[in-house]
């Protein structure tokens, strides 16, 4: 799946928080679509 990313792709990661075993991350990607994207995940 990465070697299919465009070579402009970049990921800024942003905040982690933690809430005991509990956790967000949360990011921004370019260069995936026309327009940058803002994602979370959690687990």
């Amino acid at each position: 799946m990465i070697a299919g990313f465009p070579a402009n792709f970049q990921y800024e990661p942003g905040m982690a928080v933690a809430d005991g075993d509990l956790v967000m991350v949360q990011g921004r990607y370019t260069g995936w679509g026309p327009k940058p994207m803002i994602a979370a995940s959690s687990g």
